[in-house]
């Protein structure tokens, strides 16, 4: 006897089971969303690579220098003038075809000197040719540039005028205006020593008075305030208006300031003053001192220098104390003048 089929139940999962499938299912779902997330930013990077624009750098254009229409101009001509000129011709050479027969002296070696140089005005290349080569102090004949009063020319470190500025300056038979040659004299001499000496003045007649108290460099200001010294002590300053010279009582005014001729007093004031050269200028025989005790003095003053100071002397439009100025150049070495 047949038993009728008994339909069999499926069997039931466990839960076991589930799980590990669930699992299986979400590995394999994570596995493809990170693969497809890679692909995506791989392609987005390679897209963003390829359109990114190239940076590009640059620089501020410098200005060109602008020339003016003038120096353009100037530079077309020059260039169309160096395109158009012809070479230079070139000069024949210059030969010698003997030697010459004239040969320089020679010329000595100069000695070395612990003193100051100083540009001499008689010297070589100034007087000219004297007693040789320049004339020394004042003994050349040439007419060069330098100190030159009423026609000698004479050189030193240091130089001191000493001016007679008694009343006879100006007395008959001489101008009231005489004493204004012997400034200009000054003058010239100092303008002709402006850089190179150093000098002083010494106005006298019975006493004595000096433009600055020792020598001084003989600059363009020095100079300019000595002729103007020079000037206030010119004796027609104290003749009064309508006066004549022969009326001024010489012995009261201006204090006596031009009346006598003390030579002396003169040459000792100006012997301290250590020059190389003294100039004396007067128009007399010296009043209170003879000649013989002045050319006395005058020995022992050199004794006591180091060296031997030139004394220069003018007798200035007379024909008094010529034998006592002359005696006195002959003296010390120096030249007398006789000035008309």
């Amino acid at each position: 006897m047949t038993r009728p089929s008994e339909t069999m139940p499926s069997p039931r999962r466990s839960p076991r089971n589930r799980l590990r499938r669930w699992m299986r299912n979400a590995i394999i779902i994570s596995v493809l969303a990170h693969i497809v997330f890679g692909i995506g930013a791989a392609f987005i990077v390679a897209l963003r690579s390829t359109h990114q624009p190239q940076a590009i750098f640059q620089a501020d254009p410098q200005p060109r220098p602008r020339l003016e229409p003038r120096k353009v101009e100037m530079s077309v001509k020059v260039k169309d003038l160096t395109r158009r000129s012809s070479r230079p011709r070139l000069q024949p050479r210059l030969t010698v075809q003997a030697p010459s027969d004239l040969a320089l002296p020679d010329i000595p070696r100069a000695e070395k000197s612990n003193r100051r140089v100083q540009r001499t005005f008689a010297t070589v290349g100034m007087s000219g040719f004297g007693d040789g080569i320049g004339g020394g102090l004042g003994t050349g004949s040439g007419g060069g540039v330098g100190m030159n009063f009423f026609g000698l020319q004479s050189s030193g470190e240091v130089i001191v005028f000493v001016i007679d500025i008694s009343g006879s300056m100006i007395m008959p038979p001489k101008q009231i205006d005489s004493f204004d040659r012997i400034e200009r004299e000054v003058a010239r001499a100092l303008d002709g020593i402006i850089g190179v000496s150093r000098f002083n003045i010494i106005a006298f007649a019975g006493s004595t008075s000096r433009f600055q108290s020792s020598p001084v460099p003989a600059d363009e200001t020095q100079v300019e305030q000595a002729k103007q010294w020079l000037a206030r002590n010119n004796p027609r300053t104290a003749v009064e208006k309508g006066e004549t010279p022969q009326r001024v009582p010489w012995d009261r005014r201006k204090s006596g300031r031009h009346f006598g001729t003390r030579t002396d007093k003169a040459l000792r004031t100006a012997f301290r003053q250590e020059p190389d050269v003294i100039i004396l200028l007067s128009d007399g025989e010296p009043t209170d001192v003879s000649a013989t005790e002045i050319y006395s003095m005058v020995d022992d003053l050199q004794a006591g220098m180091t060296k031997r100071v030139q004394i220069n002397t003018f007798s200035y439009q007379t024909t008094s104390g010529r034998a006592f100025m002359k005696e006195l150049a002959e003296r010390n070495g120096g030249r007398y003048t006789s000035v008309d």
